[in-house]
């Protein structure tokens, strides 16, 4: 099954969102599933100025803002957060062209798991090339073609208003075989009910075909 997961590595709810859909898979050891990541930007880069939503707060100010009610959800996902610490991160894209970096060499998940980390739990700049060089370096990952991606314009980003068409807004939003749309750091129990009911549609609709 494909899951396509829309994301920003600086929204802690991605963060939480990743941990979660780990482990609901786990609960489907004999399915196959494939795991794409499409960015989207809370806090848009400069040059996506005529789309942006006027953002009053940066990442790691809206972070902050969310400690109490963040607590117990991040001890269930066993994610630590240095609240006091974090950097304001003034463009996430890097951070992006690194996990697609990563998911093209086939360690996509290790490097969405390394690039959260970074940010929250070492409250390192992600923004910074220098400190996404490190992760690669970390992973094995071929930095060449990371640098090479970051020397283009980073073609992968999409304006708001594009995503409203396709019902998203807001992150983190899970599509499950291109067809079925769930919105938010769902638990554990509602994300394996997703799949399941997933598994079933298309068992059904294939054996229509």
């Amino acid at each position: 099954m494909n899951i396509d997961f829309v994301l920003d590595t600086v929204c802690i709810w991605s963060y939480i969102g990743l941990r979660r859909l780990k482990k609901a898979v786990q609960s489907f050891p004999r399915d196959e599933f494939t795991l794409g990541v499409r960015p989207y930007f809370i806090t848009p880069p400069d040059d996506f100025a005529p789309y942006s939503l006027r953002v009053r707060l940066g990442p790691a100010e809206r972070t902050r803002g969310l400690k109490e009610k963040l607590l117990p959800y991040l001890r269930e996902t066993g994610i630590f957060v240095a609240f006091d610490k974090l950097p304001d991160v003034k463009s996430s894209a890097p951070s992006h062209i690194l996990v697609q970096t990563g998911f093209a060499q086939n360690k996509g998940v290790e490097t969405l798991e390394a690039i959260f980390a970074t940010y929250f739990t070492q409250a390192c700049d992600i923004g910074q090339v220098s400190v996404l060089l490190q992760i690669a370096e970390s992973l094995n990952l071929n930095i060449d073609a990371f640098q090479s991606e970051l020397e283009k314009h980073y073609a992968g980003a999409r304006p708001f208003p594009a995503w409203r068409k396709e019902g998203i807004r807001g992150v983190p939003s899970l599509i499950f075989g291109k067809k079925f749309l769930i919105t938010g750091a769902q638990s554990v129990k509602s994300l394996t009910r997703l799949i399941q009911t997933a598994k079933i549609y298309f068992n059904e609709t294939e054996g229509e075909l």
